[in-house]
């Protein structure tokens, strides 16, 4: 029993990625979300409408595995990968660096 519990937790903080993107520019208003991915991040590919949720632009974007994220993961085998994602619009309204952004599957994209 201790052996399994001990290869969850190994499994589950395994999975503990980040990527961020900076645009240098100052920090705005903050939003949240869930990207969903499937068979261990080889399957879906997730875009999110950034020019949309943030007109102004776009100044910082987060993307990593949360503790949660990794944990329902591995409950699931790595079936089910959701990965979450942070976007900070830039302050200022100087356009749009972008229309939208892919977040990457795993860590390394």
């Amino acid at each position: 029993m201790i052996h399994r519990v001990g290869l969850l937790v190994v499994l589950v903080l395994a999975g503990c990625t980040h990527v961020t993107y900076s645009f240098h520019r100052q920090l705005g208003p903050h939003q949240e979300g869930t990207s969903r991915f499937y068979f261990w991040g080889l399957m879906n590919r997730a875009e999110v409408a950034v020019g949309e949720r943030c007109p102004g632009g776009v100044a910082k974007v987060h993307v990593h595995t949360t503790f949660g994220n990794g944990l329902v993961s591995a409950l699931t085998l790595g079936v089910y990968t959701p990965r979450t994602y942070e976007i900070w619009c830039a302050a200022s309204s100087a356009g749009s660096a972008q229309a939208s952004l892919t977040i990457p599957s795993q860590g390394n994209d």
